[in-house]
């Protein structure tokens, strides 16, 4: 029998319990992602990943301020397009315009945050509040249904 697995970093997006939480560097990925692969039954496993980069991507414009959009911007004035596609990403381009950004994007697109600092998507109301996204968060991390 052979299974077929697809894996990706988790994120930790807005507007959920787990928007507090930190996510892992792309080093880190790496390593995990490297780990799976080096550790399955050849043979039985059928293993696709989704890479840090892109990952990474997504956490920094789901979780960053108004900061993200220079990035963007400066990405796509380099040519980045599609980057979501294999065969049209430049992840050349992205990590240029990261590492020319004036702040530490990767430290601030990673780290945890706490439960009473003020989030960049604070002023979005989806109709939960943060009490209740709180309380759930707080049932996860006791692995309650």
């Amino acid at each position: 029998m052979q299974c077929t697995a697809n894996i990706g970093t988790f994120i930790p997006k807005p507007h959920t319990a787990y928007q507090w939480s930190r996510q892992l560097s792309m080093e880190e990925a790496d390593r995990k992602l490297d780990y799976i692969h080096r550790t399955l039954p050849r043979g039985r496993f059928k293993v696709s990943t989704h890479r840090p980069l892109n990952s990474f991507l997504e956490a920094m414009m789901t979780r960053g301020d108004e900061r993200v959009g220079a990035i963007i911007l400066d990405a796509f004035s380099r040519g980045a397009r599609l980057d979501a596609w294999e065969d049209w990403a430049k992840p050349d381009v992205w990590k240029a315009a990261i590492a020319e950004a004036p702040w530490n994007v990767e430290a601030e697109t990673i780290r945890a945050r706490s439960f009473d600092e003020k989030l960049p998507w604070d002023g979005v109301s989806l109709g939960v509040s943060k009490a209740w996204l709180k309380k759930d968060m707080a049932r996860s991390d006791s692995q309650e249904l």
